[in-house]
């Protein structure tokens, strides 16, 4: 697929047809529309006054247009759920993300207050945030007060202070002021507002000033219902059913002093069984919270808590209840309302969950195609292992990636042997559809140039100083045919059967840290990955991530003795990172796993404590038994027993392994289907390699297909249980290997979906 960016609604009928041609000649199965003002300025919005007409009835009619024309074309149509990034629209501040902000007052008492209360103050993380992007306009004035407390100071703990004897004084204000004979001892008054965080959208192309376009809340349906009704049931409802393939949701940069809603706070006490509000000021965290910010505090001087209790723990489990609310808030009434928007309009939902508020492989879940990216998490296989195992789990065909995106120091361009290393690297995590970064309408800019969305520099709308790869402009189309017949062939041998895997790898953090993938030479192999990714790719070994709610409902049984069932899959063996905390149901899953003869594989401490405030004690003695059952059980990773050997000893391959006394140094991916496997294989470096297979278990004819050539060519009429296999692999390389079932066909793919070239 081709992201297919827009200058806003400025395109005509004949450059539409024309480029759909261009593209579809270029070997694309579809486009997807994003409409934005990214890399124009404000001479081109003077003098084009269609730029800024997203959303219009004229911007309607060349959406119209242009779902039409790719069908007839022959390729698929998708829509981008708005303009710019993340959502939004122009929409009032009752509809835009929202955050609590607190106003602080110091007192000594003993004496009598009687004044005004602290003002709301502005977003702590406003400068670090406009330093990498300019997405924020004027503070909103419109605060509305939530809540009026006063606590004592305490003695510092961990080098934050305390807070102690709590008081709600909120029944206490009028019109702003506060009477309120002070204690004895030095004190807090805190004044709790809400508001907008006046968030704009990124390079949003909708009619108006760039700020008007505000991010809509994403912890209620009605920041979704302000993005579904105000931009897509319009468009959509207006079009032929099936003429639009899908929407797409892109990633999420949310931000707030506390990312707040309206009705927060009861849904807080509906699900926390308490009330959020003698607690407020144990939420905060210095700097606030944004994805932008996180990303150059680079001496950590943002995250920490501002107050603390007393009691040890005590703020901590506070702020996990906070946090769990939020990821439902997130994925409930946000996320899950898009996938049922556009599954009752028969749309494929297509979405970037990361940067959200959920658990970033449950989120991925809720879509019908959950999507990866280059750019987010550095690019590197362990983030784009997420959104593919999200979709293993919940049995989805597609796994997408938002690929060939790199920040440069110089230049909008990929190198051949870089984009067939992005996409052999995408293919192995189990990705099976890539989405180009994109290709560019063509437009000239006022100052005579062509325009690139990702150019950077200074001077324009910009997404940062740096250019982005890679620009696919027609002089790039015509030379992709060859690279997207090889992509077209791999997704074909990646979506045949059902994905397999060995081990399930449970990923304790919802989230995945971001760093951004940045280009300072030619693409370095394998970067960022995690010494637990090699130890399993060492033994030739596949696994899906998994996240806490998804292993907390494992079925043991599945497949053969041993195994266990993850939603839609089977397993043989679980890894499960570090864990502080856990909820008592998955340490019990997790412990009955283990008693059922599961390999257990802990990488690091096992749970102490329940997360949460509610029944803290009852739930925390629930873990620490089923961790007292766990541990006879559980293979530690240790200095004397290291991950490699305790996979070599207790998890074998179920197709092929390395060598006794070897390793492997490919990355491997599966599919397993009635009539045989399938399997990718792929030489992630710059350099030759030779990959000597032994196969574990017998089977029919292997052959070896070339996704470069479509040549597909038998190694062996038929397999047995021990047998040696070397393949050569060029650098960068990507190959299918095919092993039929031993009753099966020799072909496992149906006939005419391997063309070779020419065909």
């Amino acid at each position: 697929m081709a992201r297919w960016w827009w200058p806003g609604g400025s395109v005509d009928s004949g450059e539409l047809k024309r480029q759909l041609a261009a593209i579809r000649a270029a070997g694309f199965g579809g486009v997807e529309v994003q409409p934005l003002l990214l890399g124009l300025g404000e001479a081109a919005l003077a003098e084009d006054p269609r730029l800024r007409s997203v959303g219009q009835p004229a911007f309607r009619s060349r959406v119209a247009e242009a779902a039409s024309l790719a069908v007839n074309t022959g390729i698929a149509f998708d829509l981008t759920l708005g303009s710019g990034w993340p959502g939004g629209l122009p929409t009032p501040p009752s509809n835009a993300e929202r955050q609590l902000l607190m106003g602080e007052l110091e007192l000594a008492g003993p004496s009598n207050f009687d004044g005004r209360l602290p003002p709301a103050p502005d977003q702590s993380y406003r400068d670090n945030v406009e330093w990498v992007l300019d997405v924020l306009g004027p503070p909103d004035t419109e605060t509305e007060l939530v809540a009026v407390l006063a606590a004592r100071i305490g003695p510092e703990r961990d080098g934050v202070p305390t807070l102690e004897d709590i008081r709600n004084l909120s029944d206490r204000v009028d019109a702003g002021r506060l009477q309120w004979e002070v204690p004895p001892g030095n004190w807090r008054l805190l004044a709790f507002y809400t508001n907008s965080t006046e968030h704009f959208v990124m390079g949003g192309a909708f009619p108006g000033k760039e700020e008007d376009a505000r991010v809509v809340d994403h912890l209620s349906q009605r920041g979704a219902d302000a993005l579904l009704e105000g931009y897509a049931t319009p468009i959509i409802d207006s079009l032929p059913r099936g003429q639009v393939r899908g929407v797409f949701v892109d990633s999420f940069e949310l931000m707030g002093e506390l990312p707040f809603t309206s009705d927060f706070a009861k849904s807080f006490e509906a699900h926390a069984g308490y009330d959020p509000t003698p607690h407020l000021p144990l939420l905060f965290r210095r700097g606030g919270e944004s994805k932008y910010a996180e990303m150059i505090d680079l001496f950590g001087r943002s995250g920490g808590p501002v107050y603390l209790s007393p009691v040890p723990g005590h703020a901590e489990r506070i702020r996990e209840d906070y946090e769990d609310v939020r990821r439902i808030l997130f994925e409930r009434e946000f996320v899950a309302r898009f996938a049922r928007w556009a599954r009752e309009r028969d749309l494929e939902f297509r979405l970037q969950a990361h940067g959200g508020y959920g658990d970033y492989l449950d989120t991925y879940a809720i879509s019908d195609v959950p999507e990866s990216e280059g750019l987010f998490g550095g690019g590197g296989f362990d983030f784009l292992k997420l959104a593919a195992s999200a979709a293993h789990v919940a049995d989805r065909k597609w796994a997408s990636s938002e690929s060939f995106i790199t920040l440069r120091l110089f230049g909008t361009r990929l190198s051949d042997e870089e984009m067939r290393l992005l996409a052999g690297r995408a293919y192995s995590a189990g990705i099976n559809r890539l989405v180009f970064h994109g290709v560019p309408y063509p437009y000239r800019r006022a100052d005579g140039e062509e325009w690139y969305p990702f150019s950077g520099g200074f001077g324009r709308i910009l997404a940062g100083p740096l250019p982005m790869s890679s620009n696919i402009d027609d002089s790039a189309l015509v030379g992709l045919g060859d690279f997207n017949r090889f992509l077209g062939r791999l997704s074909v041998a990646m979506s045949e059967g059902e994905p397999a895997a060995e081990v399930a790898w449970l990923r304790a953090d919802p989230v995945y840290p971001d760093e951004a993938s940045l280009q300072l030479g030619r693409i370095e192999p394998r970067a960022g990955e995690s010494p637990t990714t090699r130890s399993l790719r060492a033994r030739g070994l596949v696994h899906d991530r998994i996240s806490r709610r998804m292993l907390s409902r494992a079925q043991i049984g599945g497949g053969g003795d041993g195994d266990f069932k993850i939603g839609a899959r089977t397993y043989r063996a679980l890894v499960i990172d570090p864990l502080a905390t856990a909820e008592p149901a998955l340490v019990e899953r997790i412990a009955l796993l283990a008693q059922s003869g599961v390999p257990v594989i802990a990488l690091g401490a096992l749970p102490h404590r329940a997360p949460g405030l509610r029944d803290a004690h009852s739930r925390d003695a629930r873990v620490q038994e089923a961790v007292k059952r766990l541990k006879p059980r559980v293979l530690r990773v240790s200095g004397d027993e290291n991950l490699e050997d305790l996979l070599g000893r207790h998890v074998p391959g179920d197709v092929i392994e390395p060598l006794p006394g070897k390793t492997l140094s490919i990355s491997i991916d599966r599919r397993r289907s009635p009539a045989g496997d399938i399997l990718f294989i792929f030489n992630e470096s710059w350099s030759a390699t030779k990959a000597p297979l032994r196969f574990t278990r017998s089977g029919g004819q292997l052959a070896l297909l070339n996704p470069r050539t479509g040549n597909r060519t038998v190694l062996r009429e038929n397999v047995q249980a021990g047998d040696t296999v070397t393949i050569n692999l060029e650098a960068a390389e990507s190959l299918v290997l095919t092993l039929a079932a031993a009753a099966s066909p020799p072909s496992l793919l149906k006939p005419g979906a391997f063309p070779p070239d020419g065909s």
